[in-house]
Order: C-alpha cells, then sequence, then structure tokens
C-alpha cells in the first residue's frame, strides 16, 4: 500500500466517523422542547422508529428529513448535524430580483 492510498483511506475513515457521530443536537432540541419522539412523527411525518434511528446514529438521515426536521425545530441542518453550537436557523434567502 502505498502513502497516497493511506492518506485516501485515513480522510475516508475519518468522514465516516464523523457521519456515524451520534446526532446529540438532534435528540437535545426533541428533549428541550418537550416533545415526544410520536410527537414529532405526527408533526413531521417521519416515524417514530426513524427518529429513534437517526438519535442512535444507526441510520443517517436523508437530506430531505434533515430538511424537515430543521423547519420543525426552527433551527439549521448544522445545528441538528453537530457542526455548530448556534441554534439559531441561517436567515432566509431573499427572493432574486
Amino acid at each position: 500500500m502505498n502513502v497516497k492510498n493511506i492518506i485516501c483511506n485515513n480522510g475516508i475513515k475519518k468522514i465516516i466517523a464523523r457521519m456515524m457521530k451520534p446526532m446529540k443536537n438532534l435528540k437535545l432540541i426533541r428533549v428541550t422542547k418537550d416533545y415526544t419522539q410520536l410527537k414529532v412523527q405526527m408533526e413531521t411525518g417521519i416515524s417514530q422508529s426513524v427518529l429513534s434511528k437517526y438519535e442512535h446514529s444507526e441510520l443517517m438521515p436523508t437530506t430531505e428529513n434533515l430538511m424537515i426536521l430543521a423547519d420543525f425545530y426552527g433551527t439549521s441542518v448544522d445545528f441538528l448535524l453537530d457542526r455548530t453550537a448556534e441554534v439559531k436557523p441561517y436567515p432566509e434567502k431573499k427572493a432574486d430580483k
């Protein structure tokens, strides 16, 4: 194995490790708002079993579900993915003129 392959493999391992990091903010914001997984299911249409798998990092959310959850909780996708500590969502994009 050459150095390029080692670097590439280490980079991929880091990406995979980051992707499978527990989504602690997803559970944190749900519990902070005093919502059950069933309530979130009823409001978003994302099943309780899928929400549980997201919270326990057994399944990565789809982009669509991340956007649904971010809108539902009034936060950003980056917060849900633990890429920022800022709970406030980004400002709305201004319409193109």
